[in-house]
């Protein structure tokens, strides 16, 4: 019973060392993404809209070849 109480023990103070890191690299995180957006404030606006386009093109570029698998199959 002492043993198990000792494990036990032993892996609350690990979990709680883990999650006082985890903490610790969320604010690193945070500290880095604040920078990112004061440096380069329009950053993520033109990257969403990059992305937005890439999505749009990939999905037209998909649709004829859908519709020649559905008809295929039909």
């Amino acid at each position: 019973m002492q043993d198990a109480v000792k494990v036990m023990a032993k892996s609350l103070v690990r979990n709680r060392h883990a999650v006082t890191k985890m903490y610790g690299l969320k604010s690193q995180l945070q500290a880095v993404s604040l920078r990112i957006q004061v440096k380069f404030p329009g950053f993520a606006a033109e990257l969403l809209l990059a992305l937005t386009t890439l999505l749009l093109l990939t999905a037209a570029d998909m649709s004829p070849a859908d519709s020649q698998v559905h008809s295929s199959n039909g």
